[in-house]
């Protein structure tokens, strides 16, 4: 048997470093054609030490020390590869210099748009309104498809506000359902209702369909129009997503308990539950079992 040289040991340190480092690191390497020769000469231990891709092994073990200046050196030189520059990114992130971080990433690949979006994300919150202003025109300008999707992020980590900018900046914001529904949200969130009404009714007029019924019912809900609540409502529950039909359902058995039928609004709940979805909100099925009890004890 041959003696492993020394370029195949720093081979395979490399692929076992790449294996731990990232769950996502398998998909990168083979991302596009430097990271699959890269990957080759380093099965085969057959790159010169000095080659440009050993850089990567020195980058990478600088990262995984926490030494993200000295990988940020490193790295800037593999700066045309998907590999080097998604862990570049990080890097700069961990020096708070996200800005670089984000004109260092190519949104024309998934796994660099997802770190992008996160980093965006996580860092928006601190940024002043001038900064913030700059980066939604710049993805505005050249990448409009993932406004929504930060708007999303945005509602989901409870910065109504935030989610509500950048909604609104998407492109004919007002012909975008998904925009509509964001920014109503955004408002309903906030006890906002006479403009949270004033966004669901435009977007219901214009798209017409079971999820904006239930968001301008379940706004009508919420201020105790009851009757209107019910006639959207009911509409919304003719959707054929199981999924979505039991939350509405939910919504509708309570208009109708606040009403004094007692025994719709049980009927429906059950039929809610009998869904088998698993994350109802729980308290909110509880308190209206309460109310249907209390209901049906004053009959």
């Amino acid at each position: 048997m041959s003696k492993i040289n020394q370029n195949q040991i720093i081979s395979l340190t490399i692929i076992l470093i790449a294996f731990v480092l990232s769950k996502n690191l398998v998909q990168l390497l083979f991302s596009n054609l430097d990271n699959v020769q890269f990957l080759s000469k380093a099965i085969y231990g057959n790159f010169d030490v000095t080659h440009r891709n050993s850089l990567y092994f020195q980058g990478f073990a600088a990262f995984k020390q926490q030494n993200y200046e000295q990988s940020i050196v490193v790295l800037q030189r593999l700066d045309s590869n998907t590999l080097a520059r998604w862990y570049l990114a990080q890097a700069y992130d961990k020096v708070d210099k996200w800005y670089k971080a984000l004109e260092y990433l190519d949104l024309n690949v998934a796994m660099e748009r997802q770190l992008y979006g996160d980093i965006l994300l996580a860092r928006l919150p601190n940024a002043s309104d001038q900064e913030q202003y700059e980066w939604i025109e710049r993805v505005r300008k050249e990448y409009p498809d993932n406004i929504i999707l930060y708007a999303q992020h945005l509602l989901r980590s409870q910065r109504f506000e935030q989610a509500r900018i950048w909604a609104k900046s998407a492109p004919d914001y007002e012909q975008s359902v998904e925009a509509l529904i964001l920014v109503g949200r955004s408002y309903f969130y906030t006890n906002q209702m006479v403009e949270a009404i004033n966004v669901f009714r435009l977007a219901y007029t214009r798209f017409p369909g079971d999820l904006t019924a239930y968001w301008y019912g379940r706004t009508f809900l919420v201020i105790g129009k009851l009757d209107m609540a019910i006639l959207l409502l009911e509409e919304a529950i003719q959707t054929d997503d199981a999924y979505l039909k039991a939350f509405y359902m939910i919504d509708l058995s309570n208009a109708y308990v606040q009403i004094g039928q007692c025994t719709e609004a049980n009927f429906i709940l059950n039929q809610a539950l009998q869904q088998n979805i698993r994350d109802l909100p729980t308290d909110r099925v509880e308190s209206i079992h309460k109310r249907i009890d209390l209901c049906n004890s004053l009959r």
